[in-house]
């Protein structure tokens, strides 16, 4: 068991707990955002949440910062997915 801390660019922070996750790079501009702010996602983590059947859909997480704990609470691994920033 896993418990993931997600601190989104704009400040929020928020706990789930993931019974396995999978970390992917990925590459592009989303050209659907607001004029004046682009987001350039340097991956999305996948994770199941416990109780979810396997048929449904990996929950996913494309931005902020990403803090994975083990079940003894120590940091097993640290994302910076990028996020929304001010353009030029």
């Amino acid at each position: 068991m896993f418990t993931i801390k997600h601190l989104t660019p704009h400040g929020n922070e928020a706990l789930y707990t993931a019974t396995n996750l999978q970390f992917c790079p990925v590459e592009g501009t989303h050209t659907d955002m607001p004029v004046g702010f682009a987001k350039d996602p340097l991956g999305v983590l996948y994770y199941r949440s416990p109780g979810d059947s396997v048929v449904k859909p990996l929950e996913q997480i494309d931005n902020g910062q990403i803090y994975v704990m083990n079940e003894a609470g120590s940091t097993v691994a640290h994302y910076d997915l990028g996020g929304w920033v001010q353009s030029t």
